[in-house]
């Protein structure tokens, strides 16, 4: 498995896959070592190899390393365009309190595409599971 990107997100979906005992690579840069995460910075991917699927990488040293999956982490900004037009407060994300209420009753947001205003926002998979349920069981007292 080969994990392309630094920060948070890269780290955190490097940490869980080898968490599961399967063998990552990350291309980029970690903060601290991960138990089972092979971290190279200095000879980055040129070229994915493979017809129609993912067999190998190759580096700028020209290197082949063997490939089932390479994943790209990167920083972006949620896709809010839709909301524009709505009484929904946004910001950079959808802004949600504590038990990821939006500002509209029985509206909730979960994941990477909603922020806090009071406290910062910690994203990736586990975190946005973490908020589904949080949002689920909120829900559910409203209703």
């Amino acid at each position: 498995m080969i994990i392309v990107g630094s920060g948070v997100t890269a780290a955190e979906t490097a940490r869980i896959i080898s968490a599961k005992k399967i063998e990552v690579k990350l291309f980029g840069v970690l903060s601290e070592p991960i138990e089972g995460v092979e971290a190279v910075s200095d000879n980055p991917i040129v070229e994915i190899l493979g017809e129609g699927e993912v067999k190998a990488v190759r580096l700028s040293n020209q290197k082949v390393i063997g490939a089932s999956l390479v994943i790209f982490t990167e920083i972006f900004e949620p896709n809010i365009d839709f909301l524009k037009s709505t009484d929904i407060k946004i910001n950079k994300g959808i802004v949600v309190d504590d038990a990821m209420r939006t500002n509209i009753p029985f509206v909730f947001a979960a994941g990477d595409a909603c922020e806090f205003l009071d406290k910062e926002k910690i994203y990736g998979w586990e975190n946005a599971q973490c908020e589904g349920q949080t949002a689920g069981k909120h829900y559910v007292r409203c209703s």
